[in-house]
């Protein structure tokens, strides 16, 4: 590699993806990502189309999701299982039975 290659190279890496690829520029400031207890909220939601087709390993019926503590809960059988880091721990024997 020559050194006008090298140097052109260099260049180009330390430039901002907005100034290398202009049309980025525009869209950039929409995908910034949100900050402080929205970015925590969203970042611990467990995904809308994952809880259309979780349901209770037990009973076999519908689940609600509970964000403090993250969990899931059976409606029919009023087992709850926990959520640790974004994956629902779905098995019958770590679930807790709570009091309707």
């Amino acid at each position: 590699m020559g050194a006008i290659q090298r140097v052109a190279s260099t260049a180009y890496r330390e430039k901002p993806p907005a100034t290398r690829y202009p049309a980025l520029g525009a869209r950039r400031s929409a995908l910034v990502q949100p900050s402080g207890e929205l970015w925590r909220t969203m970042r611990s939601m467990i995904a809308q189309e994952l809880l259309e087709i979780l349901v209770c390993p037990a009973c076999k019926q519908a689940l609600e999701y509970r964000r403090n503590p993250e969990s899931l809960k059976c409606t029919q059988c009023h087992r709850v299982y926990a959520v640790k880091d974004d994956i629902p721990i779905m098995l019958v024997d770590e679930a807790i039975i709570e009091n309707a």
